[in-house]
C-alpha cells in the first residue's frame, strides 16, 4: 500500500510540473522590476541601481560601483554567482528547485544566461575584472541563453553574487515568462 501512494505522489508531481512548461519551450521575459541590495561594502560599493522605462513598452536597469578587489585572488577564490527562481503563487514567491550556480569568470564573455545582451553596454565584458569603478547601462533580460525547459508564469530571480561564502551584492529581479 506504501508503494501505491509513492506512485500518486510522483504521477501527481509529474503532472504539475509538465503544465506549466510551455510544448515548444519556446518563451520570452516581460521584466517587470529589479532592485540591488547591497551586501558586503568591503568588496563592492553600489553607487546606484535604478529600474526605468527604457522605451515606450520595455523596463532596463541602470548600474554603477565600484568594486574593490579582482574577481579571483591569488589563492584562486572566484566569484560565484547563483540564480535562483522563485514562483509568484497564492499572492506571494515561493522558492522553487531551479537554480543554476555559476562561477563569475565561467559566464562572463559566453552566451549563457543572455550575457551578450547584458554586457554590451557594460565595462564588464570578460575576465578578470579589475579593481574600480565600473557600470552596467540598459540591463534588459530576455529569454537568449537560458535553459529552454523554464516554466511560464510570474517569477523572481534572484541573483547572488557570492565571494569566500559572502554574499557582495544580490539583484532581485521580477519578470513574467510568457510562453509563444
Amino acid at each position: 500500500m506504501a508503494g501505491f501512494g509513492f506512485i500518486r505522489k510522483l504521477i501527481w508531481t509529474f503532472s504539475l510540473i509538465s503544465l506549466g512548461y510551455p510544448k515548444d519551450y519556446s518563451y520570452r521575459f516581460n521584466n517587470e522590476y529589479a532592485r540591488g541590495i547591497s551586501g558586503n561594502t568591503s568588496y563592492l560599493k553600489l553607487n546606484y541601481f535604478t529600474f526605468d522605462k527604457y522605451n515606450r513598452t520595455m523596463k532596463a536597469a541602470n548600474v554603477e560601483f565600484d568594486f574593490l578587489g579582482e574577481t579571483v585572488d591569488k589563492n584562486n577564490n572566484a566569484i560565484d554567482v547563483i540564480f535562483h527562481f522563485s514562483i509568484f503563487k497564492s499572492n506571494q514567491y515561493r522558492k522553487t528547485p531551479i537554480a543554476f550556480p555559476a562561477k563569475l569568470c565561467d559566464i562572463l564573455g559566453t552566451e549563457q544566461f543572455d550575457i551578450p545582451n547584458i554586457t554590451k553596454n557594460s565595462t564588464l565584458r570578460n575576465c578578470p575584472v579589475r579593481k574600480g569603478h565600473h557600470y552596467m547601462y540598459n540591463v534588459m533580460l530576455t529569454s537568449n541563453g537560458w535553459p529552454k525547459s523554464l516554466p511560464a508564469g510570474r517569477f523572481l530571480l534572484d541573483v547572488k553574487f557570492m565571494y569566500k561564502n559572502v554574499m557582495i551584492i544580490q539583484i532581485e529581479w521580477f519578470l513574467e515568462i510568457i510562453t509563444l
